[in-house]
């Protein structure tokens, strides 16, 4: 009796969810929303970490470069750079390969995460250039970071998923000399090192 009231509760469900859509409720329900700059952005910011008391600034973090993602791993298996046989049948090696991170760390608890495409026109590798530093640019990511130790750094965004928008959290931790960063989440493993960038890049306010 049991197992088949939960059968119809996931049907009603179901319907509920699809009804929503076809009323045109799915917009409603959706915790966030494309702005001017053809970002998505929560309706009602409610950022946990934003300007959280009792910040600790990490001295050994570097807020004159950026951090360049270097490699990943996923379940301890290596995803990127790609590597031949690392791949399970069907998985596409493009989801792990195609675009490239740095993460751009200001003093104020803020970080703009930047996107580039991997590769240029010609099949070169893509060189990071100014224009890319803009936060407002469309793939860029703006994001809040917190310490309350000055070691261990929490990192919190926001971003599109099936439930109409959600706040993740992840762990990053920077090393001694401050020239590489270990982001950890769940099974992933994703690590940056320190790149260097031209003082006159660092132009852009952290004003999100």
């Amino acid at each position: 009796m049991v197992k088949y009231s939960k059968i119809v509760l996931v049907v009603l469900f179901g319907v509920l969810m699809n009804s929503c859509s076809l009323l045109g409720l799915d917009s409603f329900l959706d915790r966030g929303y494309y702005n001017d700059e053809g970002k998505y952005v929560p309706k009602y910011p409610n950022y946990k970490l934003k300007d959280k008391k009792g910040f600790v600034f990490p001295e050994n973090l570097d807020t004159n470069h950026v951090y360049k993602h270097v490699k990943s791993y996923y379940l301890g298996v290596q995803k990127f750079p790609y590597k031949a046989g690392n791949y399970e049948d069907g998985e596409d090696p493009s989801a792990w390969c195609v675009f490239m991170k740095y993460y751009k760390f200001y003093s104020n608890g803020r970080i703009n995460i930047i996107t580039t495409n991997l590769y240029d026109e010609d099949g070169s590798e893509y060189i990071l250039q100014e224009k890319d530093m803009n936060p407002r640019n469309y793939f860029n990511n703006l994001v809040y970071y917190y310490s309350k130790d000055g070691k261990k750094i929490q990192i919190e965004k926001f971003y599109q998923a099936q439930d109409y928008g959600s706040y993740h959290k992840y762990d990053c931790f920077i090393n001694k000399t401050g020239d590489s960063l270990i982001h950890l989440y769940k099974d992933s493993k994703i690590i940056y090192v320190l790149d260097s960038i031209p003082a006159e890049w660092n132009t852009y306010k952290a004003d999100w």
